[in-house]
């Protein structure tokens, strides 16, 4: 099965391009413009591993399993590290409240969560690769899918806890 990248080479180009106008306009180092600036760079660090894993699983047969387990696996960490950051960033921008708490707590899911990602490597209940069928999901693949949703379930909680600190401008754009 070979992948249809188009779309995401042409989404790295416009992250891309976002980080260089956030570099250049941006200059001033807030706390909600540096947590902008990971966001925009784990998210590009997330597509430029969906293109990676995509051609490496399209071509299975010639690239060691274990490459494509490995990077495959840095796929799955970067884009829930992705959430993570998003969550940071929606925080600093819609509160200025102490964060420790449920900083910690998102922290210790993505440390089990990557825990669980270097496990899988060897017990392939997320995801594994055969030679005879390249990429395969596991019997938990759909569970690797949670954490992400988590993250986004979070952040929605917390857009609409503070609902009323957001600025007219802000909903709307």
């Amino acid at each position: 099965m070979k992948y249809n990248i188009h779309y995401e080479v042409a989404a790295l180009c416009f992250i891309a391009v976002v980080y260089l106008f956030h570099r250049t306009q941006y200059t001033i180092k807030t706390e909600a413009n540096r947590k902008f600036h990971q966001l925009v760079i784990a998210t590009f660090f997330s597509v430029l591993m969906d293109i990676i894993t995509a051609i490496t699983i399209s071509y299975y047969q010639r690239i060691p399993l274990w490459i494509n387990v490995a990077l495959n696996t840095i796929y799955f960490e970067i884009t829930v590290y992705m959430g993570f950051v998003f969550t940071r960033y929606v925080r600093t921008v819609v509160t200025s409240g102490d964060e420790k708490k449920d900083s910690l707590f998102n922290r210790l899911v993505l440390i089990l969560y990557s825990c669980s990602l270097l496990l899988n490597m060897h017990m392939g209940y997320y995801f594994d690769f055969t030679e005879a069928k390249g990429y395969v999901h596991g019997p938990l693949y759909i569970a690797h899918i949670l954490v992400p949703y988590y993250y986004v379930l979070y952040t929605a909680a917390i857009l609409l806890i503070n609902r009323k600190k957001i600025g007219r401008r802000q909903i709307i754009s």
